[in-house]
């Protein structure tokens, strides 16, 4: 038996890409804090669940993901004025030691 779902249905990952895109194209992105784009915000209201898209994006791409892990976490990242190795480090290790990758 199928399960019906709303049409408006969606994967989280669907939604963290659709979001994470919309951000990404957006020239707000070069020119403002990210805790200031919609789409930005959108992602963090969703909250823990994002964590392990933000975390594989982060190690990636190494885009600005601190502000959101921040706020979604309330942990403070060391030395969040520049995006390190150290930086990327921390957070992909906090993840792992929680179970989220």
């Amino acid at each position: 038996m199928k399960i019906p779902r709303p049409e408006n249905f969606f994967s989280l990952e669907s939604r963290f890409e659709t979001l994470k895109e919309n951000w990404m194209r957006s020239d707000e992105k070069f020119h403002t804090d990210p805790l200031t784009h919609v789409s930005y915000q959108e992602i963090i209201k969703f909250g823990e669940v994002m964590i392990p898209y933000i975390i594989e994006e982060f190690f990636r791409n190494h885009e600005n993901w601190i502000p959101a892990l921040e706020e979604i976490t309330r942990i403070q990242t060391p030395n969040p004025d520049q995006i390190s190795n150290d930086v990327i480090d921390f957070w992909v290790n906090w993840a792992k030691n929680r179970n989220y990758i």
